[in-house]
């Protein structure tokens, strides 16, 4: 298809993506357009950094964040294409030195194969100890791997899936060891020197000393130009143009001028849904998510961090792929934009509209409904555990509801005494232990594919409440990449909580686990959680006073370390305290609508109606 044929998406882009850009904050965007072997259109909007000195062009390197981790598995698919690796090697067969804790057996790590690290499935954390978002000090990739030998696995060796930087890293840490050379050195040999993207590298001091690259920004803030110690999971930089090479060689089925670079076998594995439940059509591979969209499939993945936010999506049918990167950590905007874009290159190429509303994407199947006794539907009430935080499964007049934050009551559908789908037809899975107690719930039906929300909060049940429990409650806080981030610790039905992610349950003294599985351990006036190092903080209000007299543009003000504090102090019932926070940072940030919704809701629990309505008004008019 010829390029002049896209041309009134690329006019469309040019005239949309400024206005985006100048609405969400953004100082700098590029992007491009990819059909089959053909880059389409590759440009660059704004600049590099807010000093405006160096233009954003199709060839300004950006750090690609978790995009790193598609490029990372294509590698390792390589190295298995050339016999050095296979996928379900055990990891301790190539680096027999791994070791991690675990409640589940002294052998459980030996488990753990790149099948799983490459698909979230082997019971890591996202964190290491040593080198993560929330630490200040420099490492070496070396020295970061190992560290994660004092971690804590979550859960049995492939019982379902959680995110984790850890698994891409030790599968690149593994990739050094059978090459023998260094992992940035194997990438450039065998993935991007082959296809093409000369300007790419996993080298990040090179980029910082001898590179003009886009500087990563959070809100209004240029972010520090820290090392990336996750190398394979989020160390690459590279650019539009070469990115668009590396969608180009994915939709040429790992073709390279006609020659294969890496059998196409293998590439179809890396996409496929990694230990699939039953009909489910989508989700995590390795490295890369599978999504259906009318009934299409596409190949996906995002990066945010350290002040980046990025994406890359391609059809494998129509061929057709785009590929955004932003200096700024907003995900909004570089979704919106694939969308809208390849949407329109599809209707141009294929000379049809996609329907508006996608299929569910899990294989539909026939299913009867089953009354269930009402005793067996209320041991199911409680709180799950969600990425946007506590679900609530209730029973009301006979039927179970489920409530997502901010959402409104759905019925649940039963059709076993654990099984029930939602109107969507989505798939609710409750696990049981041996007692037939709740222990979480898998969901079916999400573009990601099934996800695991396990149980933080029964409705019937109540914890031992120990009173040497109370000196451990409090705020806590951990800086991250320079911003403020603010946890409360408290007690509920008797256990320990934590504001966002639920009750804890004791291992042995001063060290327990979270329902989710994460390591939390104290220590004199420290939480380590997820290998996270929090500081209790004696007096979190005052010293953010001292901030403000001193400093408004500290980035310890900025408006989400303000506003975590705000909720910190709501969660330990100091409402009162917690307004005070919340005005603060609507006064610091008059445009920040979560401060004014805070108020609103603030007010309202305290029956002050005539005040809540006053900021609901404030939040219509930023609106």
């Amino acid at each position: 298809m010829d390029r002049e044929d896209y041309s009134s998406v690329i006019r469309e882009l040019k005239q949309s993506i400024p206005a985006e850009m100048e609405k969400n904050t953004i100082p700098g965007l590029s992007i491009a357009l990819v059909d089959g072997d053909d880059s389409v259109w590759a440009e660059g909007f704004g600049y590099t950094d807010l000093t405006a000195k160096h233009k954003v062009t199709r060839d300004t390197l950006f750090s690609l964040q978790s995009i790193s981790k598609t490029c990372t598995a294509t590698g390792f698919m390589i190295a298995a294409d050339k016999g050095l690796v296979t996928l379900d090697d055990p990891l301790k067969k190539h680096y027999p030195g791994f070791r991690v804790n675990s409640r589940f057996g002294e052998r459980e790590a030996d488990k753990i194969t790149f099948r799983h690290l490459l698909s979230h499935r082997s019971g890591l954390t996202h964190h290491a100890p040593i080198g993560n978002a929330f630490s200040n000090t420099e490492c070496t990739f070396e020295e970061h791997v190992e560290s994660i030998s004092d971690s804590w696995l979550k859960f049995p060796v492939g019982e379902r899936y959680s995110y984790s930087n850890l698994g891409i890293d030790l599968a690149g840490y593994a990739l050094q060891l059978v090459s023998g050379v260094p992992f940035p050195q194997f990438m450039k040999e065998e993935l991007l020197d082959p296809i093409g993207m000369a300007d790419s590298t996993y080298d990040q001091r090179y980029v910082r000393s001898s590179c003009v690259f886009a500087k990563g920004h959070s809100d209004e803030y240029e972010e520090p130009p820290d090392l990336i110690p996750m190398v394979p999971a989020g160390g690459l930089f590279s650019t539009a143009r070469d990115m668009a090479k590396f969608v180009s060689f994915h939709l040429s089925r790992g073709k390279i001028n006609g020659k294969h670079l890496l059998d196409q076998n293998l590439l179809e594995e890396m996409y496929k849904p990694q230990f699939p439940a039953t009909g489910q059509l989508t989700g995590h591979g390795l490295g890369i998510l599978q999504g259906l969209d009318s009934g299409i499939r596409f190949l996906h993945n995002s990066g945010n961090g350290y002040g980046y936010a990025t994406y890359h999506m391609w059809y494998p049918e129509p061929n057709i792929g785009l590929v955004i990167l932003t200096n700024q950590n907003n995900q909004n905007v570089h979704q919106t934009i694939t969308y809208r874009a390849l949407n329109k290159m599809q209707e141009l190429k294929c000379g049809h509209v996609k329907e508006e509303k996608s299929p569910n994407p899990v294989q539909p199947t026939k299913r009867h409904v089953k009354s269930v006794e009402t005793e067996k539907l209320r041991s199911l009430e409680g709180e799950y555990r969600v990425d946007t935080g506590l679900m609530l499964v209730r029973l009301h007049d006979g039927k179970l509801y489920r409530t997502l934050p901010s959402g409104k009551p759905e019925a649940l559908t039963p059709h076993s005494e654990t099984e029930f789908t939602n109107q969507r037809g989505d798939v609710f899975a409750f696990r049981l232990n041996e007692e037939g107690k709740p222990l979480g719930v898998s969901i079916l039906g999400s573009i990601s594919g099934p996800s695991y929300c396990p149980l933080h909060l029964s409705a019937h049940d109540t914890g031992p409440d120990k009173q040497e429990w109370r000196r451990l409650t409090g705020i806590y806080s951990a800086q991250m990449q320079g911003n403020l981030i603010y946890y409360s610790v408290t007690t509920k039905a008797g256990y320990l909580y934590m504001h966002r992610e639920g009750t804890f349950r004791e291992y042995r003294p001063n060290f327990f686990f979270t329902s989710e599985g994460e390591a939390v351990i104290f220590a004199h006036d420290t939480m380590s959680y997820a290998n996270i190092l929090l500081t209790k903080e004696k007096d979190p209000y005052g010293n953010l006073s001292k901030l403000v007299e001193n400093n408004t543009h500290d980035k310890r003000l900025r408006k989400r370390s303000v506003q975590s504090l705000a909720d910190a102090y709501r969660t330990i019932g100091d409402l009162d305290k917690a307004i005070e926070v919340y005005r603060l940072n609507a006064t610091l940030h008059p445009d920040f609508k979560p401060a004014f919704q805070s108020l609103a809701d603030a007010y309202d629990e305290k029956g002050d109606k005539v005040t809540s309505e006053k900021y609901h008004k404030r939040i219509l008019e930023l609106s």
